[in-house]
């Protein structure tokens, strides 16, 4: 997450009070995270407590899938804060990659009530994708 986050400025250039607020956000749903992971890992070999500590867990990463969109979302609608030289291709694949966490999270979320393996499931499979990048993001730089 943070790795994802640190990526976004390779593109973005200019920033403004929203965008800080979005960003500082996103990076407090970040830091309260190792609080559902304590309840996590508390909960989980307990079958009364694991579902609903799945789901909190699940819940946490729905928030903070909105909170990155929110901020990537803003800060690259019509190139708002891009560089005016952003790889374009970048720009839509950060766009559409993004755009899987929220729903998937919210599977997760669902599946917590059914089968919490599978929702944990879930997690490691956006874990992977999401530490492959798919293409390194660049902005062009005119020669001089």
């Amino acid at each position: 997450m943070w790795v994802n986050h640190h990526s976004m400025f390779v593109l973005i250039r200019r920033t403004d009070r929203y965008f800080l607020l979005l960003s500082v956000f996103f990076l407090m749903c970040i830091a309260f995270l190792p609080f559902p992971t304590a309840v996590l890992a508390e909960y989980l070999p307990e079958p009364k407590g694991r579902r609903v500590a799945v789901a909190a867990y699940s819940a946490s990463f729905i928030l903070i899938a909105l909170a990155y969109n929110a901020a990537w979302w803003y800060a690259a609608r019509e190139g708002r804060l891009l560089d005016p030289n952003a790889d374009r291709e970048a720009v839509e694949t950060i766009s559409k990659r993004y755009l899987i966490g929220p729903a998937a999270y919210l599977v997760s979320f669902g599946l917590a009530f059914v089968n919490v393996w599978a929702s944990l499931a879930v997690h490691g499979v956006l874990v992977t994708f999401y530490i492959l990048p798919v293409r390194k993001p660049t902005a062009r730089r005119p020669a001089i």
